[in-house]
């Protein structure tokens, strides 16, 4: 696919780091961006240099390991996006 312009992209992660970084690759190919990240300060700061900058984004606040917030984050996509694979910039720690 060689043409981004317009084609919806979700990204967790992306408050900071990769997922930030692959944010702002994706508004500078003209995407609409969903943004999802647990830390929500970092979240809207990204989300309002982004705007600045003339990008579409939908920041939403989501724990990616909580289902329910995750379902939430899937109903706010906008019906009539033409959505790319969803792009996973999390860091996951466990046991």
């Amino acid at each position: 696919m060689k043409d981004f312009q317009a084609k919806t992209a979700v990204i967790t992660g992306a408050a900071s780091g990769i997922g930030r970084a692959i944010a702002n690759l994706a508004a500078s190919m003209g995407m609409n961006l969903v943004l999802a990240d647990i830390e929500e300060t970092a979240l809207m700061e990204t989300a309002q240099s982004l705007q600045e900058h003339g990008a579409q984004v939908l920041a939403v606040p989501t724990d990616v390991s909580n289902a329910k917030q995750v379902e939430t984050l899937a109903n706010k996509l906008p019906k009539s996006s033409k959505l790319l694979s969803p792009l996973q910039a999390t860091g996951y720690y466990g046991v």
